[in-house]
């Protein structure tokens, strides 16, 4: 069974949307008597409408349409646009100029303006649950070591841990690697 996208936007129909968010019946009639062609569309916010997905208990709004990335992705204006960013836009205001949109509940094709916030790329990523987020989180080495302080080594961004950077050092001076905990 197909999902459930709607009801007809003619006036007084109560049936469930099929094509173009009309049901049947009113799609039928406009094709065959001119009214709708292949090359008539919705307005984008129509379309935008028509294949949002509510779902109650997270509060997300999630996209039922087109998905790139695990995105949603809507053609307005001749080209494509985000979804997330669309409705942050149509319901909230413009995205602040160097700014991306982060989904604060996590789901990529949710597009609930009150699950969006933005922020900027650097502050996106630290957010997330890549590599990147993971070791900017860690406050110790994997030998228990703190990283901070005069133990701590930054080169070109990536933190090092002093302690263990010594170990390594005395390990291959004696022919063989020493390994402690703190």
């Amino acid at each position: 069974m197909s999902r459930f996208r709607g009801w007809c936007r003619e006036t007084g129909c109560s049936r469930p949307i099929t094509h173009r968010g009309l049901c049947r019946k009113h799609y039928d009639y406009g094709r065959n008597h001119g009214l709708i062609t292949l090359n008539s569309v919705l307005p984008p916010l129509e379309r935008f409408l028509n294949r949002i997905e509510n779902v109650s208990e997270s509060g997300c709004w999630l996209w039922v349409g087109s998905l790139r990335g695990g995105y949603g992705i809507l053609y307005a204006q001749g080209r494509r646009v985000s979804v997330h960013r669309y409705s942050y836009e149509w319901f909230v205001g413009p995205v602040p100029q160097g700014f991306l949109l982060d989904h604060l509940c996590r789901v990529r094709n949710c597009v609930n303006p009150d699950h969006l916030e933005p922020v900027t790329n650097r502050e996106n990523v630290l957010r997330g649950i890549g590599p990147t987020a993971e070791n900017a989180r860690k406050t110790h080495c994997i030998r228990g070591h703190a990283l901070t302080g005069e133990n701590l080594y930054v080169n070109q961004g990536s933190r090092y841990c002093q302690a263990c950077f010594r170990l390594r050092r005395q390990g291959r001076r004696s022919g063989r690697v020493a390994v402690t905990t703190a």
